[in-house]
């Protein structure tokens, strides 16, 4: 989604640029056709992810502006791009009854947790470690080198402010669409940092333009050398923790023991949406049950339930599976269940998640 939803983006800010590009030069036959790629990307990054839904409004509206300012050098313009807007509204509305859905879902409960000095550390780092949830020492060593590279990059744009204004427009609709994100997260906790990688083109494209006006070569190369070892060293990381073996220590424990009839219980308390959004995509045939203790919405694959009347007839075995504890065993009712397996833990690289998993029976 994320490498998809770059590409996208990246795609829909081009054709933006060689629309504003063929106005001004008065190119009527390359204008219609970068009109119209500009509207497949755009919609397509509406549809694709929700910060690339943001960036696309925000890129609509900076061509509105300019078109509209525009309006008395070429009319066509601004009517061809007015009825794309509107289409592309259209287009869109089929998709808002799920989208206010998950706004409510969101805001009864999501499993982001926006922290100011992790969250902007995070965010601030994110295009040089392409990861959350780093040690300490790789984050301060991502978030130096960000420093360091945005630094000269804010000093290269002001030196060639005259002659970088798409350059700074891109950076700008980066900085614009992580500030909206920021202010929606005062009420909803929205702020991701792995998010932004989907403006990466944006900041890329930034970065590219003063490269490639930079005149000094030992500048080039280091910041190229920089960006290929941060990206190495990022797919190392991102390989070795995605594909390590612990990762699948706690489903083999699970197929060895598994029954078609079992069923599964998870609850929102620490991490368990994510160890049961896993177990859950894993085992699709049995099914799944989520207690929603701390009203969470965000509960795909399982059905969710605000107490244990869902036990009160059941005949079976169980299986409970929680991270970091077993806690929320002590709450389910104890009436005529054996523990058949006691608790199992498994420790995984992928996210540090932890399973804690106990198969019981109900007779």
């Amino acid at each position: 989604m994320y490498s998809f939803a770059c590409l996208i983006v990246i795609l829909m800010a081009i054709y933006a640029y060689r629309f504003y590009k063929s106005i001004v030069n008065k190119d009527e036959k390359s204008r219609n056709k970068n009109l119209v790629l500009f509207f497949i990307f755009s919609i397509c990054s509406c549809y694709i992810h929700y910060y690339a839904l943001v960036t696309a409004g925000v890129v609509n509206l900076i061509l509105l502006i300019y078109v509209i300012k525009n309006r008395k050098n070429d009319k066509k313009a601004l009517i061809y791009f007015l009825a794309v807007a509107v289409l592309q509204i259209l287009l869109y509305i089929p998709w808002l009854i799920y989208f206010v859905g998950q706004l409510k879902h969101v805001n009864s409960g999501f499993w982001i947790e926006v922290s100011f000095i992790k969250t902007t550390a995070e965010i601030l780092s994110i295009q040089f470690s392409r990861n959350v949830d780093l040690p300490i020492l790789e984050l301060s060593v991502a978030l130096i080198i960000s420093i360091i590279v945005n630094v000269y990059a804010i000093y290269k744009l002001y030196k060639l402010r005259k002659e970088s204004k798409i350059a700074i427009i891109s950076i700008a609709v980066y900085i614009v669409v992580t500030a909206i994100m920021a202010i929606i997260s005062i009420k909803m906790p929205i702020l991701y940092a792995r998010y932004l990688i989907v403006m990466t083109g944006m900041y890329m494209f930034t970065l590219a333009f003063i490269i490639s006006k930079e005149k000094n070569k030992i500048i080039t190369v280091a910041i190229c050398i920089i960006i290929l070892i941060s990206g190495i060293i990022c797919n190392i990381q991102n390989t070795r923790i995605n594909y390590d073996k612990s990762n699948q220590d706690a489903y083999k424990y699970i197929d060895e023991n598994i029954q078609n009839d079992d069923i599964m219980i998870y609850s929102s308390v620490e991490k368990g949406i994510m160890v049961g959004g896993l177990v859950a995509a894993k085992y699709p045939q049995n099914k799944q049950y989520f207690v929603n203790i701390e009203s969470w919405k965000y509960v795909p694959q399982m059905t969710v339930v605000d107490d244990w009347e869902f036990l009160k007839d059941y005949k079976g075995r169980i299986w409970i599976i929680m991270p970091e504890s077993m806690e929320f065993y002590d709450k389910i009712p104890k009436d005529n269940i054996t523990i058949l397996k006691d608790t199992k833990r498994f420790d995984t690289k992928y996210h540090d998640i932890i399973f804690n998993i106990m198969l019981v029976e109900k007779k």
